[in-house]
């Protein structure tokens, strides 16, 4: 018989109507024995290889689409002898190019958050974060990063807009380098392995021109004066441009940051981020939007 009508049969029969309270636990109850019902039916071996091995749909996505939850999910897995596959494996590792895009962002905007216990603890994700008005950047990054992204960029009541990557052992390997004691850092280590390409995403993440461009900004406040100086090293051996720091007060406390004057080495360091910078934040390099 089915579910809905034979609780209304109930209904009918008792003694009193049904509170609205009554009606909506009802309500939840049929919804919930309907989901179940529907689980039974499609998560037999066949279907479960199909959509699990064939299709290569995650076990969250074949709850989605079943209206079931994933620990029913894993359930049948285990019940049918299907291994599961670890959510890392579906998906490549980051092409060099996407590595660029990843290190700029760490040094800007980005972070690598601290794993969850529970069985993703040896994985983390990176993360990145734009407020509203930089919401077409973060959208760029996602169109190159998209074959590793969890989701598509989501917007929060709080205004501003983000999206993951998928959790790897390789980006808490990262993690492990960039947080030695739980606080990002500046190594020479990782500083040899930017390109222009990640230099200009770090530029476009945390960097400004004067309007009259003559000083060039890089908002490097939550790192050391040490690191500074291991940046302002790194900048004038590998690639002969000149950065200086200077004290920057911001709500009461004082913080070092980077910037450069001149305009030999200005025009050199815009010339080196201008090819690899998003189109939407060109207007940081001097470009007319």
């Amino acid at each position: 018989m089915n579910i809905q009508k034979s609780i209304c049969v109930f209904a009918a029969d008792s003694a009193r109507p049904l509170s609205l309270l009554e009606r909506r636990f009802m309500d939840t109850r049929i919804e919930r024995i309907a989901a179940h019902c529907r689980c039974i039916v499609i998560m037999t071996k066949e279907e479960l290889t199909h959509l699990y091995l064939i299709k290569k749909m995650t076990m969250q996505q074949i709850a989605d689409e079943s209206s079931c939850s994933l620990t029913t999910v894993y359930n049948r897995l285990k019940k049918h002898g299907i291994d599961s596959i670890k959510t890392w494996n579906r998906y490549p590792n980051p092409s060099s190019s996407q590595m660029d895009l990843i290190r700029g962002s760490l040094l800007g905007d980005a972070n690598l958050p601290r794993p969850r216990f529970g069985h993703l603890h040896c994985t983390t994700s990176v993360r990145f974060v734009h407020s509203e008005k930089q919401k077409d950047y973060l959208q760029w990054k996602y169109q190159n990063l998209s074959s590793i992204a969890a989701s598509e960029p989501k917007s929060y009541t709080s205004g501003h807009w983000e999206f993951k990557t998928i959790q790897t052992p390789f980006f808490l390997q990262m993690r492990h380098e960039i947080y030695p004691k739980g606080k990002k850092i500046v190594t020479k280590t990782f500083l040899n392995a930017l390109n222009e390409k990640a230099i200009a995403v770090w530029y476009a993440d945390d960097g400004s021109l004067r309007k009259d461009g003559y000083c060039v900004e890089l908002y490097t406040m939550s790192f050391s004066a040490e690191e500074h100086h291991t940046m302002i090293e790194y900048f004038n051996e590998r690639w002969q441009i000149q950065w200086k720091m200077r004290q920057k007060k911001t709500r009461d406390k004082i913080y070092p940051m980077l910037y450069m004057n001149g305009s030999k080495n200005i025009d050199r360091f815009l010339a080196m981020v201008e090819p690899h910078i998003s189109p939407c934040m060109r207007y940081k390099t001097g470009e007319k939007q």
